[in-house]
């Protein structure tokens, strides 16, 4: 059998991933003689599909033993896998990690994933501080990422806080509900 190059791998086991067959998927991964960014990126989400966040955290951290330096997409599946198990504090250590080793630190999306992550385990303050120091004005997911973990933990004082901001940013979007279900 011929080993497959990494480039043909990680188009295997993309193609895996989305036929549902995660255990081929991770052969073909272990099969693989050099293993790139994306290469990890794609078992950081098997194990993230499979709700197995500690794997996910355990892949990221082989990887990095490995030499290999986690790009944006790495890190977007890494907050993602923290929040489908609840780690914020894992989350939050690397993205420390991130502000210090990319120079020009996080993007939209890893913040937005950071939000639903402090949002989902109810460390609302951090997400409260990250709103307030994001390097751009934060959008309305990113408000509704805190509303969500407002609703779910009780904070109905921030949670009016968030749906103000959102009614700010677009007077249309559909909010009223939200406003029952959240800050009463």
């Amino acid at each position: 059998q011929v080993e497959p190059d990494v480039a043909i791998g990680n188009a295997m086991i993309s193609m895996y991933m989305g036929c549902g067959d995660l255990i081929e998927a991770g052969r073909i991964f272990k099969k693989l003689r050099y293993r790139d960014a994306i290469s990890w990126g794609l078992m950081i989400s098997i194990h993230a599909q499979v709700g197995d966040g500690q794997l996910a955290i355990q892949c990221f951290n082989e990887m990095r033993q490995h030499g290999i330096k986690p790009n944006d997409m790495v890190f977007s599946k890494l907050f993602s896998s923290c929040s489908h198990i609840g780690e914020g504090k894992e989350g939050k250590q690397q993205l420390n990690v991130m502000n210090e080793r990319q120079p020009l630190g996080p993007s939209k999306k890893h913040l937005t994933c950071m939000l639903e992550l402090l949002g989902c385990i109810g460390d609302l303050e951090a997400a409260k501080n990250v709103l307030q120091t994001m390097p751009f004005t934060p959008n309305i997911i990113n408000w509704m990422s805190v509303l969500t973990g407002c609703k779910r933990h009780g904070n109905v004082e921030l949670g009016q806080h968030c749906l103000h901001q959102i009614n700010q940013l677009d007077p249309h979007f559909p909010s009223r509900n939200l406003a029952a279900q959240t800050c009463t």
